[in-house]
């Protein structure tokens, strides 16, 4: 797997990872060991004063070139390019934290956005990690799939409103009539991705919001019992922050 860190893209307190360095001899690469360290931007990183990535505490210059083809930094950007003389190069091998690229939280594009009177459904990826999102909602759950390529994780839940519902309360007993529903959907424009379904049980006066939009995904629970709705929860976040730790996200 090519890892592609944009030194932009860093923490500024670093990013734990799992490297190896090497070396070019007559057309072939020598690695070495797998080293466990923490990775950092760095300004001035190689006597030619460019910008790029290097290992904390470590002697050697940094690595300013990154080939996508192998997943290769190089000592020089120009030595990207493998038609070029060059020998030291840096890969890393696994990220060992949970890790959502500064460039990617806002590099959504949708590949599917449907909205009918009783469902809603959006599909996105990420242009920069690669990693799809998938949610629908429905009249009896919600669901979402997540493809994160960089992470390697596969993740897909159906939940139920029962489960949603006792979530965001902090209870676990309350059960919802599917019998005795109202369903309502609104688009977010022509110009602008998803929209938002609300479906109320009208036994039980709850109200379930779900909004999308291209950055951020949203649920609210209102209280009907009154003439007008009183909030009672609501949860916000980011599609990268759902991609970056699904336990926090509605269990």
């Amino acid at each position: 797997m090519m890892i592609h860190l944009k030194p932009e893209d860093l923490p500024a307190e670093g990013l734990r990872v799992k490297y190896r360095c090497g070396e070019l001899f007559e057309k072939k690469i020598e690695w070495g060991d797998i080293s466990e360290g923490l990775l950092v931007a760095q300004s001035a990183t190689n006597d030619q004063n460019e910008n790029g990535v290097n290992v904390e505490g470590s002697d050697l210059p940094g690595y300013a070139g990154f080939e996508s083809r192998t997943g290769n930094y190089w000592r020089y950007q120009h030595e990207s390019d493998p038609d070029v003389f060059r020998e030291h190069c840096m890969q890393v091998v696994e990220i060992q934290e949970p890790f959502s690229p500064r460039s990617s939280w806002e590099a959504w594009v949708p590949l599917v956005d449907t909205l009918s009177k009783e469902r809603m459904r959006l599909t996105l990826k990420n242009e920069v990690t690669g990693a799809e999102l998938s949610y629908k909602v429905l009249n009896r759950g919600f669901g979402y799939q997540i493809k994160d390529l960089t992470g390697g994780r596969r993740v897909q839940k159906i939940l139920k409103h029962d489960y949603i519902l006792n979530q965001l309360l902090g209870t676990s007993f309350k059960k919802l009539d599917y019998h005795h529903v109202k369903i309502e959907t609104t688009s977010n424009g022509d110009d602008e991705v998803g929209g938002s379904l609300s479906i109320t049980f009208e036994k039980q006066h709850y109200q379930l919001q779900y909004r999308f939009t291209e950055q951020v995904f949203s649920l609210t629970l209102f209280d009907t019992a009154a003439d007008e709705n009183k909030l009672l929860k609501r949860v916000e976040l980011p599609h990268s922050d759902v991609i970056e730790d699904t336990r926090t996200f509605l269990g």
